[in-house]
């Protein structure tokens, strides 16, 4: 997870629970205890939260950050930075401050490289084609299912409304079409790209589709959570194929090395995609 999509998952996570450990930050986003606490004390520093031993509880004097973020403060102080900078590298979001930042910089005649999605200004994108690979994976589970169950498919696609997810879930939901139609059935879902909503909503689906059978997550964290509702749901996991997009971080090498139902990811190789911005900047 980039800081910004772990500021989502702290924030809701203590809206819902009303409190968080480091170890909650560094499971759910798969980082170290020493991000995890950099991201507590900044979000410390901005008044979203306060800080205690080993975690933080939400601050109930200041707004919540939906409504905080609005053109003024800590969002003014962050955007205003782009006014000096001479070129601007941005990853796909849908937040206001990622958009107030964007436009910022458009004004400013500030260069700005998109990495995975295109945006009006940008002078260079930098992405995979998304559609082409969710294409590969879908042809992929169909070749397995066939081998393995019959060809049977009951997909949960945990998915994400940006262009460069939907895309990924379209090309998925393509590459299963050699499949007869009465073979290939798919859920899919918004899980915002999060592990604990992507787990939460996920439970609900399986709760009424226990025959689910495959999981495909627009990144890790997408078919993470869903993995861990279907485990938490007691199914078989020896009839489940959990395909997912990324391969960004340690959890999903993990388990791809076991001989468990996560047997395939498409790697972004997020290495080789920042060098590649970082090149274009210059």
């Amino acid at each position: 997870m980039i800081p910004s999509q772990r500021e989502v998952f702290i924030h809701n996570f203590l809206e819902r629970h009303g409190s968080i450990t480091v170890a909650d930050i560094c499971s759910y986003c798969d980082c170290s205890q020493e991000t995890a606490r950099r991201d507590l004390r900044r979000l410390e520093e901005n008044l979203l939260l306060i800080r205690t031993h080993g975690g933080a509880v939400p601050n109930k004097t200041t707004p919540s950050p939906r409504t905080y973020t609005n053109g003024f403060g800590v969002l003014e102080a962050r955007t205003a930075l782009v006014d000096r900078a001479d070129v601007l590298i941005v990853s796909p979001e849908d937040t206001i401050a990622f958009h107030t930042l964007v436009e910022r910089a458009r004004r400013a005649n500030v260069p700005i490289i998109a990495e995975a999605i295109s945006y009006q200004g940008a002078v260079t994108t930098v992405s995979v084609n998304n559609y082409q690979a969710g294409l590969e994976a879908g042809r992929w589970v169909v070749e397995f299912a066939q081998r393995h169950g019959g060809g049977e498919t009951a997909v949960l696609d945990i998915t994400h409304p940006m262009p460069n997810t939907s895309a990924r879930s379209r090309g998925f939901a393509d590459g299963l079409r050699s499949l007869p139609a009465a073979k290939r059935t798919i859920f899919q879902v918004n899980g915002q790209g999060l592990r604990e909503t992507a787990r939460d909503i996920a439970a609900d689906v399986l709760s009424v589709h226990p025959e689910i059978n495959v999981i495909f997550g627009i990144n890790d964290d997408s078919a993470l959570g869903a993995l861990d509702a279907y485990r938490a749901a007691g199914l078989d996991e020896s009839r489940l194929l959990v395909v997912s997009f990324g391969l960004e971080g340690m959890a999903t090498k993990t388990l791809l090395k076991r001989s468990g139902p996560y047997m395939m990811s498409i790697a972004m190789f997020p290495e080789l995609v920042g060098q590649a911005c970082i090149d274009a900047a210059i």
